[in-house]
């Protein structure tokens, strides 16, 4: 209880947004900046407003806000995290998102963005097993959905970069590969933002986390091996005339 209190009572840390799809090495990076700025996670949970976890809250000033009173100042927030709803208190856009990180102190908003979307798609899709069925639902979808589901998701994350920006937030811009191929500085980029009495010299070492989630992705299959040989077609057929999307086939490319 006292350890509550002081966190609670304690002056408030520089926090950070990871505002990032999900399958994009989320997981290590959030888990490696944690442990290097000796962070807490907000509502003690990396998507600290997911609600298919228990731990999950909906996205509202007041939750936010509770998290910074609890110095709890570390959080990933997809753009799906936003709320479905459309209330005062509700942040259900990524502008009121990112003014109320800047409120609440979340003065550190790392974007980072997985350009090959239908790799993040079927890494995401194969997290759980899926029917053959459920599979060709999923990715069988009607002419130029595919296309216009990639473009929306990376809009509504493009909305909350400039949103950033606009609130004077200090903004750090990731790809996939800036967290995969260098973590440690990746993760330096950040601690870099952060106070010196919090990270100044040798306070924030990198220590890497390893995700168990990396496991989940058969990387060596080929796309029908990771969906289905229908759900292959169908993407194929998407995307195969279209050089802005064709270059995601090979779900090994990390970029175009």
């Amino acid at each position: 209880m006292w350890k509550r209190m002081l966190r609670t009572t304690s002056p408030r840390r520089r926090g950070v947004i990871l505002w990032a799809h999900g399958r994009s090495a989320t997981d290590t990076y959030c888990g490696t900046l944690k442990d290097s700025a000796h962070f807490q996670y907000c509502n003690g949970i990396k998507e600290s407003f997911n609600l298919a976890h228990r731990e999950g809250r909906v996205l509202t000033k007041a939750n936010l806000k509770r998290c910074a009173r609890r110095n709890e100042m570390l959080s990933h927030v997809k753009p799906s995290h936003l709320s479905g709803q459309d209330k005062p208190d509700h942040l259900n856009t990524p502008e009121k998102l990112m003014r109320a990180a800047r409120e609440f102190g979340y003065e550190v908003i790392v974007a980072e963005y997985r350009a090959n979307a239908l790799a993040r798609m079927v890494s995401s899709w194969e997290m759980h097993p899926r029917s053959a069925a459920d599979t060709k639902a999923q990715f069988c979808l009607p002419r130029g959905d595919l296309v216009r589901k990639m473009d929306e998701e990376y809009f509504l994350w493009q909305r909350g970069l400039r949103a950033a920006i606009h609130e004077r937030l200090k903004v750090i811009e990731l790809s996939f590969e800036n967290v995969t191929r260098g973590l440690c500085a990746a993760v330096k980029r950040t601690t870099l933002a952060l106070e010196s009495s919090e990270c100044g010299g040798s306070k924030c070492a990198c220590h890497e986390f390893e995700s168990p989630h990396t496991k989940t992705s058969n990387r060596a299959a080929s796309l029908a091996g990771r969906t289905s040989k229908d759900a292959a077609a169908c993407i194929t057929a998407a995307l195969e005339d279209k050089p802005d999307y064709a270059w995601m086939l090979d779900l090994s490319r990390a970029e175009k």
